[in-house]
């Protein structure tokens, strides 16, 4: 279980939690090193725990900043400029006030450094069995790739690993994407060929986590925005509709959205703006699961209030099953098959209960008359995506690869990724 994440992560951030092209060395001389935590069976299986940790915090940034650009929420009337800006659509810089650039880099660029030591170390290091070794393998590489499609979601080009010591190149949309499903594809082989040992699943995989079915959902999410419809729907296909895979908090390790939002103060304020009520379709269920009506004065727009994350243990999931039933929608429109298409859609917007802890909309079907081409099909598929995928991270990408208006084309590379990577293309 992740118990006390902080505190088994004190020896793993020694050696270089870097943006893509600089280290951090931040040596504690009380402290072991990272060779000495790794070369212990202990440390490699901290490891492990704390890269989960880590991520599930650093998740928050990718959230908040997708939200602003998106219009999914608007800055609070005292936040901070920076906030307000993004919100606004007003010109931003890349410099270090910019938290919208640098939050989401340095946070996704940490997770990446730990999973590639995990890779190694679980790979050449002491570990109980060989199920054991197979699930944190498994388990770096999907971190790994989650963070990478959390950066090529919000810039335009990114370096594949941490520079630690040598300049970090940065790659295409199109070299990241490939990489993404690459580290997909060699997680899912991993524990198909050596399914992961009981002390993995007991000990090491996060509770409310599901290693499997996230892999199958994340090849599902970016072989669609890589264009490969087909790999989207076989994966999609595989993802249990009955599993809800999730990040968990506690009292003690709170939900890193209510910290932001709830326990931070006005300046990092953030809610709904009030369109994503006003402009849902009659009778739409979601409305209720995500926001509350309110009257709230933002810095440039009225606003409601949250209705999720509003307690410090509520779980954030990694995807919703619906997801997967959107992600065939839009694939099958795009290859044109346009009747698949439309009863995955359907079967979206006509669900009207669930066991898990998601929304459903209970909205009638829509008929071939009301979505005769695959354009009028993809023009749903954003609509839908806007209220069963609300604050999930995704929404700026949606608007991009389904044709909407964007305030910014991408996000700015951070000034210091600038100053301290010889090989960025600022």
């Amino acid at each position: 279980m992740l118990k006390n994440r902080r505190t088994l992560l004190a020896g793993l951030l020694l050696g270089g939690l870097a943006l893509g092209g600089c280290e951090l060395n931040l040596q504690d001389p009380n402290r072991p090193t990272e060779e000495e935590v790794f070369n212990d069976p202990d440390g490699v299986q901290a490891l492990a725990v704390g890269l989960q940790a880590v991520y599930s915090d650093e998740v928050r940034d990718p959230i908040w900043v997708n939200a602003l650009l998106a219009d999914e929420l608007g800055a609070g009337l005292n936040s901070f400029a920076p906030y307000a800006d993004l919100d606004a659509g007003r010109d931003i810089t890349r410099g270090y006030y910019n938290t919208s650039a640098f939050d989401p880099w340095t946070g996704q660029y940490r997770v990446i450094k730990l999973a590639d030591d995990l890779l190694r170390v679980a790979a050449e290091g002491p570990v109980p069995s060989e199920g054991t070794r197979s699930g944190m393998l498994a388990l770096a590489r999907l971190y790994k790739a989650m963070a990478l499609g959390n950066l090529i979601q919000l810039y335009e080009s990114v370096p594949l690993d941490v520079g630690v010591n040598q300049p970090a190149p940065f790659q295409s949309r199109q070299v990241v994407l490939v990489e993404i499903l690459n580290l997909l594809e060699s997680a899912r082989s991993q524990i198909q060929a050596t399914p992961p040992s009981q002390v993995f699943n007991q000990q090491i995989l996060a509770p409310g986590f599901s290693l499997q079915n996230t892999i199958d959902a994340m090849i599902a999410r970016y072989a669609l925005i890589a264009g490969n419809n087909q790999l989207a729907i076989q994966a999609a296909q595989r993802v249990s509709p009955s599993v809800l895979s999730t990040f968990q908090f506690s009292a003690t390790d709170p939900n890193p959205l209510w910290e932001l939002w709830y326990n931070s103060g006005n300046a990092y304020q953030m809610r709904p703006e009030q369109a994503f009520r006003l402009q849902a379709e009659a009778g739409d269920q979601r409305v209720a699961f995500w926001v509350r009506a309110d009257t709230i004065r933002g810095a440039n727009a009225r606003l409601d209030e949250l209705a999720r994350y509003r307690e410090r243990t509520e779980a954030i999931p990694v995807y919703f099953p619906d997801e997967m039933k959107l992600i065939q929608a839009e694939a099958y429109a795009r290859l044109g098959q346009l009747a698949e298409a439309r009863t995955a859609l359907n079967a979206v917007r006509t669900q009207c209960t669930s066991a898990l802890a998601e929304p459903v909309a209970c909205l009638p079907a829509l008929t071939a008359a009301q979505l005769p081409t695959a354009e009028a099909i993809l023009a749903e598929v954003l609509r839908q995506r806007r209220y069963e995928l609300y604050l999930q991270g995704l929404a700026y990408e949606d608007r991009r690869r389904l044709g909407a208006t964007l305030k910014y084309p991408w996000i700015l590379v951070p000034q210091a990724e600038c100053d301290r990577n010889p090989a960025a293309t600022c």
